[in-house]
């Protein structure tokens, strides 16, 4: 399979690396400032790959208790898992987003399109519009006769 040969990929490309680092450890080292920095550079093996080098888990494997049971031996993937694999427990997020919807349709901009308003949306819920980005130039409170 396709996920097989990158997985091989990425643990040739770990083995090169072990040894670089071992041929780094190898160097002299005159000082105990030297000596020190060098321990804490190539001490410590990264979680990825230390997570990389396990077999890998069934299907039938629940990836929630299998990452309860490592969140202390990987705490940063560990980290990245719960986000990525948790459900939001409210609709606080789209409630927001529909609130957000109500302050970007005004009496000006009643006629939105479905696909400009979800582009605006999407914009302003990544961060990438600010809240007065899509608005128009005057307020409508201050056009009003």
């Amino acid at each position: 399979r396709e996920s097989d040969i990158r997985a091989a990929e990425v643990m040739d490309s770990i083995e090169a690396e072990d040894l670089a680092t071992e041929q780094a450890i190898n160097i002299d080292i005159d000082s105990e400032d030297e000596l020190y920095v060098s321990q804490s550079r190539y001490d410590i093996e990264p979680e990825w790959k230390r997570w990389m080098k396990e077999p890998t888990v069934g299907r039938d494997t629940d990836i929630l208790k299998y990452w309860q049971s490592k969140q202390y031996q990987y705490p940063l993937i560990g980290s990245i898992a719960k986000d990525y694999l948790a459900i939001p427990a409210t609709s606080a997020d789209s409630e927001r987003v529909f609130s957000v919807g109500g302050d970007i349709i005004t009496k000006k901009r009643n006629r939105l399109s479905p696909s400009t308003l979800r582009y605006l949306l999407c914009l302003r819920n990544w961060g990438v519009l600010s809240q007065g980005d899509d608005e128009d130039s005057g307020d409508d409170a201050d056009n009003e006769g």
